[in-house]
């Protein structure tokens, strides 16, 4: 059973070079340079963390310092 595979051949003559250009420019700078952290110190005990990072550290810091209980007034 010879099944002959067709070979398909893109044919980008009739798209317009700008999306191509911009497109390729897009995943260049993806791949080639991810973006930086910026580093962000602990407001407790001055760790640094990205920006994620920290909103997840604040609350359960270890130099955090208790709060007391609300004290009624009356």
């Amino acid at each position: 059973m010879g099944t002959k595979k067709e070979e398909y051949v893109w044919d980008f003559s009739e798209v317009p070079d700008a999306p191509i250009i911009a497109e390729a420019g897009r995943r260049r700078q993806k791949l080639a340079s991810p973006r930086p952290k910026v580093m962000t110190p602990c407001k407790h005990c001055g760790k640094l963390f990205g920006a994620a990072e920290v909103r997840k550290h604040w609350p359960v810091c270890p130099k955090k310092p208790k709060r007391g209980k609300a004290k009624a007034r009356g």
